[in-house]
């Protein structure tokens, strides 16, 4: 899979400025906000975030999984979320997959060893369904873009999709993924 034109690298791409432009946007009065994730606010969910993009970061550089994890972890430990840290981690891991052969690569991931296509897309799903976390804690009402959507949706009923068998349909959404928006999130518990 190699980087030019690649579907997954233009996913990536948009939800890492979404997700940018939405973490600038946060107000301090507002980093103590609810999520979707009821047991995260708003700074904790960042934090997430934040952590999962530093740890992708460490596997595409050769780290073990356990001693990035590990790493993240102790870098993170007591974090507080800061709006230029979460940005920087965005385009630092963005960067990371459009090194030469970072997509081909097998990679040491907690889920086993992946390639560096498989990593990418377990990570768009990630940072889409928490962009809309993000939007939904900061009460914008901002939606889901529908290439994002619809490149979640294709991804998702592809055979091959390792983000599928972590994740199934919630059984409101009539059990497709036609239903757009709704049946993307309802699929990842929202």
């Amino acid at each position: 899979m190699g980087t030019t034109g690649s579907p997954d690298l233009e996913a990536l791409q948009t939800v890492t400025m979404n997700l940018a432009s939405s973490v600038a946007s946060i107000e301090p009065d507002q980093w103590n906000s609810a999520t979707p994730c009821s047991e995260w606010d708003l700074t904790a969910l960042v934090d997430h975030i934040t952590g999962g993009n530093w740890f992708t970061i460490a596997i595409l550089t050769g780290q073990l999984a356990d001693d990035a994890l590990a790493a993240t972890m102790e870098r993170f430990s007591g974090a507080s979320a800061t709006s230029d840290a979460a940005i920087q981690s965005l385009n630092v891991q963005a960067a990371a997959f459009h090194q030469p052969e970072a997509l081909d690569r097998t990679w040491s991931h907690v889920a086993g060893d992946l390639t560096g296509g498989q990593i990418l897309r377990l990570r768009v799903h990630d940072l889409i369904v928490h962009s809309w976390d993000v939007e939904q804690a900061l009460r914008s009402g901002a939606g889901l873009p529908d290439h994002l959507v619809r490149w979640g949706r294709d991804e998702l009923v592809n055979d091959d999709s390792l983000t599928a068998l972590h994740f199934s349909l919630d059984a409101s959404s009539g059990g497709s993924l036609d239903n757009g928006e709704t049946a993307y999130l309802a699929a990842f518990g929202r």
